[in-house]
């Protein structure tokens, strides 16, 4: 019986120990699972530092790789530049093949964003074409108009004509082709003013005919339907196919 009843208070004595083992404070328990999370959220900044470093260190060997190869890009460009043949002479104007090579790098130039490269080499060709009106009238023209080269030198056609201009030129035919690299330009005002000049020293069908075609851009600039540079590609389109 002694035995019995020692055995009894050994189970009601443990029984309380037993349910705070088995039954934990939700305090507790919470506690628990927030310091879980704080973990985790710890390893997942380890990690991401881990990939953000990575990351910039393969980005400092990309700024390296691109440095490196704008470097020889440059010392390529300027053995390209070392090698163009330098034409000083007046009289010693660029054979064609010579004068489209120099144009065509002029262009990959300026597209690429080598601005000052492209503004240097400019000037050589303008100086190597002489300042005769006439020789500066005939190449800007044939840029234009010639099916090879028609819409890929408008700038140096520009340039070619600003420079004509310069020599305060009022021949009918210099103020017709000044008023085309204008308008192909996007100086719309400019060409039709120059054109009406031109129209008024020799009446022609043909300076009629190119007069409408400005006026028609430089009202639809006007109206808002097209920026200047846009009216220009369509009408000098039409203007092509008309001719």
């Amino acid at each position: 019986m002694l035995v019995k009843a020692t055995a009894i208070g050994l189970v009601l004595a443990s029984t309380p120990l037993f349910l705070a083992a088995t039954q934990q404070d939700p305090a507790a328990t919470g506690c628990c699972e927030s310091a879980a999370q704080l973990e985790a959220s710890a390893a997942d900044m380890a990690r991401l530092r881990g990939e953000l470093e990575s990351l910039r260190r393969r980005a400092k060997a990309a700024r390296a790789e691109v440095q490196d190869l704008r470097s020889q890009l440059e010392e390529s460009l300027d053995m390209l530049e070392a090698s163009t043949p330098q034409r000083e002479h007046r009289n010693c104007s660029p054979s064609r093949s010579n004068r489209r090579s120099l144009m065509t790098q002029f262009q990959w130039l300026k597209t690429h964003g080598h601005d000052t490269r492209a503004t240097k080499l400019l000037t050589r060709m303008l100086k190597s074409f002489g300042d005769n009106p006439n020789n500066l009238n005939s190449v800007a023209w044939n840029l234009m108009t010639d099916d090879e080269t028609a819409g890929k030198y408008d700038d140096v056609a520009l340039a070619l004509a600003e420079r004509m201009e310069a020599k305060r030129t009022r021949r009918h035919e210099h103020l017709d082709t000044i008023a085309l690299a204008r308008f192909l330009n996007g100086q719309l005002e400019a060409a039709v003013k120059l054109q009406r000049t031109a129209l008024k020293a020799k009446n022609s069908d043909d300076y009629r005919r190119r007069l409408r075609t400005y006026e028609v851009a430089l009202a639809s600039v006007a109206k808002g339907q097209a920026s200047p540079a846009t009216a220009a590609a369509r009408r000098a389109q039409l203007l092509t196919d008309e001719e």
